[in-house]
């Protein structure tokens, strides 16, 4: 199966970094991964996170 490996824009790929230096997990998600898959311009980025709401404020 081939890897779909859509143009993250800098400021998602940071937010992703950050958590997972933090020691949590971090993943794009949603509409996103969907319009990657039917090879549709990206408009949205949603990131699902195993860290608390808290934390995420500090990171």
């Amino acid at each position: 199966m081939a890897r779909i490996r859509p143009e993250i824009p800098g400021f998602v790929t940071v937010i992703i970094q950050r958590l997972k230096a933090a020691g949590y997990d971090a993943y794009v998600v949603g509409g996103a991964v969907r319009d990657a898959l039917l090879k549709r311009p990206i408009v949205d980025w949603d990131v699902a996170t195993s860290a608390p709401a808290g934390k995420i404020k500090t990171l």
